[in-house]
């Protein structure tokens, strides 16, 4: 389970509150993005309003296809965004490995990119907890089917392309907000 990030950030953002994340785990990373008047866009909102307005005849369970349907729409609302010189998070997991090749450099200057990711060891250790959060940004059907061995699967999978395109993974391997901590400080 990684989650993945584009974030628009103002040249004279405060160093304190600059790339505040909205995460999984933690919902306090909503409520720092709306105290900093940071639009946060879930993509997995996006995919179902797509499927259930009938848009699209993909459904929750296709997610290669859905990057491959989604990506152009998320590009271009994060395009958007730079232009009108918003601050806008994309927080989820339909950002495909190769995104940057979508961009120019006037783009690109504007984008931190952050690819948060579980070590085997730490969903080993915390299954029960990262379950248990599978909820708490917003309310979703619990997956009766994932299990420690997908969850590791999927990781590796999303981990590798990442890596194999050149992005920086923040893994998290032992405390959680320790991790997140280092990242925003």
């Amino acid at each position: 389970m990684t989650w993945s990030s584009l974030i628009r950030r103002r040249q004279d953002y405060d160093h304190t509150d600059n790339g505040r994340i909205s995460h999984w785990k933690n919902a306090s990373g909503a409520e720092d993005a709306r105290n900093i008047q940071i639009s946060v866009s879930v993509d997995r909102s996006l995919k179902m309003g797509l499927i259930r307005s009938g848009n699209t005849a993909l459904t929750p369970e296709d997610d290669e296809a859905l990057t491959g349907y989604l990506w152009p729409i998320i590009r271009e609302i994060v395009k958007t965004a730079i232009e009108n010189q918003q601050n806008l998070i994309i927080e989820g997991c339909y950002i495909p490995f190769h995104w940057r090749r979508d961009f120019d450099e006037r783009y690109l200057q504007s984008i931190r990119f952050v690819c948060l990711a579980m070590s085997e060891k730490y969903i080993e250790n915390h299954f029960d907890e990262i379950i248990g959060y599978e909820s708490e940004i917003e309310a979703r059907m619990i997956d009766a089917d994932c299990t420690i061995d997908g969850l590791m699967e999927d990781n590796r999978s999303a981990v590798d392309g990442f890596q194999n395109a050149g992005e920086q993974v923040v893994m998290i391997d032992s405390d959680y907000e320790q991790t997140i901590k280092a990242l925003l400080g």
